[in-house]
């Protein structure tokens, strides 16, 4: 009997257990209807569907930047003869006082370049190249030729020197500084040669000329590369949607022009002074008035490093 009783007690708190169980699961399944069930499995789907979607358009978005980037980049790269012709003759006030400085100063180097031989030999040796071949005066001309050439060597020499000290003296003076004395120097030393005209002067006058010779190479440039490196002078001068665009190479190109310019100038008039003159005295006086010239002009000029 009491096994009977322990063993129909057990199978009812089985039963009891078993209906608790299925009551709890119907409980379950009643509070989650079919509908969200699905709803759910559907979100999962379309949660997994949306993630190749969102990466999809985030690829077309990319690559509507990139093309967007790569036309403004073409546009940019690509310039006409039309803008480029623009970019020259509109150039900002800055580039006009720079070429203006470049142009004088090439024109004063010139005059040295070109007739500084000839102020030798019939200045200082008082020779005449009309004269005939192998008369005293030619002789003279011609040796007064040789030593002015001699001459023209110190300035290559000095020039030289000058260059490996221009870094150190820009750090230490300035840009400002260093482009107006470098000029200055040369006019001092023309002046000088034009007021005693002798040989031992003429020599001095030339290593002078080689300090002119390596600010001419040296310091436009710097200046320039300052100009396009510097983003607060950029953002000062350069308008923002300019139709004109300034690039390093077409300002550097438009600085090397005055060479050119400076020579073909001189050739106009200096040769005319000379002969309406009658003495050569006007070659080291007209060398250091441009130089003098460029000088004042190169204090209007901007520099970077001042700002």
């Amino acid at each position: 009997m009491c096994s009977e009783n322990v063993s129909s007690a057990s199978s009812k708190s089985t039963n009891m257990c078993q209906l608790e169980s299925n009551d709890i699961a119907a409980e379950h399944s009643l509070s989650i209807p079919n509908d969200e069930t699905d709803i759910s499995a559907d979100n999962f789907c379309l949660r997994d569907q949306e993630k190749p979607t969102i990466l999809c358009s985030d690829e077309t978005k990319n690559k509507e930047l990139e093309e967007d980037f790569d036309v403004e980049t073409e546009t940019h790269n690509t310039v006409d003869i039309k803008t480029f012709l623009k970019s020259i003759i509109f150039m900002p006030k800055y580039m006009w006082l720079l070429c203006i400085t470049n142009l004088f100063c090439w024109m004063s180097l010139t005059t040295y370049s070109l007739y500084f031989t000839d102020f030798v030999g019939q200045r200082i040796y008082k020779g005449e190249p009309k004269s005939l071949r192998g008369s005293a005066a030619r002789n003279l001309y011609d040796e007064g030729v040789r030593m002015g050439s001699l001459a023209m060597i110190l300035y290559s020499v000095s020039s030289t020197i000058y260059s490996y000290f221009i870094p150190s003296l820009i750090n230490r003076l300035g840009t400002k500084t260093v482009y107006v004395c470098g000029q200055l120097v040369y006019t001092v030393g023309m002046m000088s040669l034009a007021a005693t005209s002798n040989l031992v002067v003429s020599f001095i006058a030339s290593l002078t000329t080689g300090v002119m010779y390596s600010t001419l190479f040296t310091m436009p440039y710097i200046l320039v590369a300052k100009y396009h490196s510097d983003p607060e002078f950029s953002s000062k001068h350069i308008k923002k949607g300019s139709s004109v665009q300034r690039g390093v190479g077409t300002d550097i190109a438009i600085v090397s022009s005055m060479v050119f310019a400076g020579q073909f100038i001189l050739s106009l008039f200096v040769g005319a002074i000379i002969s309406a003159v009658g003495s050569t005295i006007v070659i080291p006086i007209t060398a250091a008035l441009l130089s003098f010239c460029g000088a004042l002009s190169a204090l209007a000029v901007e520099y970077v490093d001042a700002l």
